[in-house]
Formats: C-alpha cells, structure tokens, sequence
C-alpha cells in the first residue's frame, strides 16, 4: 500500500510498504480520506520526538 514515510525529520516521502495484518482482536480499516494538521507539519519537522 502507498504511505507517507518519514525517515528522518523533515524528509517526508511517498513509498510502498506492506499491507497490515490484524492481530488477534484486531481489525484493518481502509482510509477513505485523510488531512494534515499544524501538529503533524511540527512532527515532520522534528518539534517532537519520534511516536510509534
């Protein structure tokens, strides 16, 4: 599936990476639509530490 990937702050790219698997109890929703906010361009950025 296409994402965005962030390898390092400030470098956001467009890449391929592998489908997710649910695990027990889990489920995978498709995204039909998505945004960006001002935290996410500060995340980017490297303003905060690296999340999971």
């Amino acid at each position: 599936m296409r994402a965005a990937i962030v390898d390092q702050p400030g470098s956001i790219r467009v890449g391929e990476v592998p489908d997710p698997t649910p695990g027990e109890r889990q489920v995978v929703i498709k995204v039909g639509a998505t945004g960006i906010c001002g935290t996410d361009l500060h995340i980017a950025d490297g303003h905060f530490p690296p999340t999971p």
